[in-house]
């Protein structure tokens, strides 16, 4: 008898810690990979030939959204607004910060960018 009812309460307590268990995992996996989340980074402005790319001391404020997971997995030392030196001209040149400048994954939205306009004299 006390032998059935240990039975029965350890049986109990493992049903309710696989629960529990699947009720946990269900959360993380949507704090991780449902929510979107956003962060901010300064990153450097280089100039890109079909040679080298050299980086300003400049930088820029960018804000991007994504799910958590992807972030984890952006390699942020590699993040930089990229501008070809075959489009700079000899005078006043007006860049415009988009997503195509800084040659971000798709899973990866530009929200804000300060400036996002960037002005180049040579």
């Amino acid at each position: 008898m006390i032998l059935g009812l240990v039975q029965k309460l350890t049986r109990y307590n493992l049903n309710l810690k696989i629960i529990s268990l699947l009720i946990g995992f269900s959360i993380w996996y949507m704090f991780i990979h449902l929510i979107p989340a956003q962060y901010s980074y300064n990153i450097p402005i280089c100039f890109d030939d079909e040679i080298d790319a050299q980086c300003s001391t400049d930088s820029i404020t960018i804000t991007l959204l994504s799910s958590k997971w992807n972030f984890y997995t952006l390699d942020k030392n590699n993040l930089a607004v990229h501008i070809n030196k075959n489009d700079i001209s000899d005078k006043k040149n007006i860049i415009h910060v988009r997503a195509e400048k800084l040659l971000l994954p798709v899973s990866f939205k530009l929200i804000d960018c300060c400036p996002s306009t960037i002005i180049i004299t040579t």
